[in-house]
């Protein structure tokens, strides 16, 4: 079967988000389908990029026009370089600063130029994309996923001048109904209409979680809606070091791995538990075993979490690392942090970085300011870990476990994890293609 992919994701681009689509690849090429993946050109360093076999599918890297990429690398270079008095600075420069400023605001609090709301980056990739394809023949499968939405407006266009018999609108992430970011207007209003209409056009809808199936089955009536999990790649632990990344030093450490989105993910219960300690005459000499490390880009605002709760001393940030070390850090930490999502209005969201967690056999402590939503049930369900609300519970679980700092597995049923294996859910989704479980043809 001749399948196309389109993500701008994918290796060696270093996010989780490359990883859903890359398995499809894999595991469709090692199956015999014809795979081809149509992308973005990468300009990533070598440092931080995946360094994962490209063998048994084909990859069309497009790139975006030249002064999009500059524009880029320039916002990049100055992302973390602070506004300056302006009285110092040349006007030329203030006003570079200042919008430099505006532009991270939208980005980071409305979500444009940023994968998810319109207007974004890649709407200037959907032209050469198009373009690059024309000639090419007819694909049984196209699978778009999204966000960017600009991966759907491609697949749109190829099934519209009939390249594809069969396509399939991913959702890794919400469009219109996006909790994360909420756009701006009146981009927000027009996207909500964009969306129906192209979306509608699909055969078939996956998405990551029950929640997030039932809103897009309510949304997209006419429409077959199936859920496929991220999941984790177990040929990813196989070539690890077995030597621990950490130092034997009878440290108790707990290991947050990813972004955190302020506002929405809140680590303030776990400082907090902490800093309790901390004040406890009788207990403060245990924090002398702890340490808490987050590793993973956007946390920024940590710093400021940390210095307020004054936890220095035991809460330390790593910086962005390569994806062996994190997966060799989640192994050996003793305990993994998961944060829930905040918004009590919001289920569904279960990020790929949750199944690296339940795969390393790593216990999760999940935190969250509400009730129990669908990654921490998750979590319960795989026996996995424990899940709390309130900084008590939390600095009397720290307690336990710095009186004895001993490294433990989770016991999580072989069967319950094969669920979740990539290879297992790129063969449920191609099956998920047809009403009858047979071959897109």
């Amino acid at each position: 079967m001749r399948i196309l992919i389109i993500s701008t994701y994918f290796p060696p681009l270093n996010s989780i988000a490359s990883l859903r689509p890359y398995s499809w690849a894999k595991s469709w090429g090692r199956a015999g389908h014809d795979v081809t993946v149509l992308t973005t050109e990468k300009h990533v360093e070598a440092a931080h990029s995946y360094n994962l076999p490209m063998d048994g599918f084909r990859t069309i890297a497009v790139p975006f026009p030249k002064w999009i990429t500059r524009l880029k690398l320039h916002y990049h270079a100055d992302e973390h370089v602070p506004l300056k008095n302006s009285s110092k600075l040349k006007w030329k420069h203030f006003f570079k600063k200042a919008f430099s400023s505006f532009f991270h605001f939208l980005r980071n609090k409305k979500g444009l130029f940023n994968t998810c709301r319109m207007p974004d980056f890649s709407d200037f990739w959907i032209r050469p994309a198009l373009k690059v394809i024309e000639k090419e023949f007819c694909w049984d499968l196209v699978i778009s996923t999204a966000g960017p939405y600009a991966t759907h407006i491609v697949a749109a266009y190829i099934k519209k001048r009939k390249q594809a018999h069969y396509w399939v609108a991913d959702y890794r992430d919400a469009w219109s109904d996006s909790r994360i970011y909420p756009g701006l207007f009146p981009f927000n209003r027009l996207e909500s209409w964009v969306e129906r209409y192209l979306v509608g056009q699909a055969d078939c809808i996956t998405t990551v979680s029950e929640p997030f199936a039932k809103t897009y089955a309510a949304k997209f009536p006419q429409i077959k809606v199936v859920t496929i999990e991220n999941g984790f790649d177990p040929e990813d632990l196989v070539n690890l070091s077995a030597n621990s990344i950490f130092p034997q030093d009878g440290k108790f450490r707990i290991v947050y791995s990813g972004s955190i989105y302020f506002g929405k993910q809140d680590p303030s219960p776990l400082f907090k538990s902490i800093s309790d300690i901390q004040n406890d005459k009788n207990s403060v000499h245990l924090l002398e075993h702890l340490e808490v490390l987050f590793i993973g880009p956007n946390q920024q605002h940590l710093g400021e979490l940390i210095s307020k709760y004054n936890l220095e001393p035991w809460v330390k940030l790593g910086g962005f690392i390569d994806r062996e070390n994190s997966l060799k850090m989640q192994r050996d930490a003793h305990a993994l942090l998961f944060l829930a999502w905040n918004d009590s209005s919001t289920d569904g969201i279960i990020t790929g970085k949750l199944f690296e967690y339940l795969y390393s056999k790593t216990p999760i402590l999940s935190i969250s300011n509400h009730g129990i939503e669908a990654s921490q049930k998750l979590i319960v369900e795989a026996n996995a870990g424990v899940v709390y609300t309130s900084p008590i519970e939390i600095a009397e679980w720290l307690r336990t476990c710095l009186i004895s700092p001993i490294k433990q597995h989770s016991e999580i049923d072989p069967q319950f994890l094969n669920r979740y294996d990539r290879r297992f859910l790129a063969k449920k989704l191609l099956e998920s293609c047809s009403p009858n479980g047979a071959p897109v043809i």
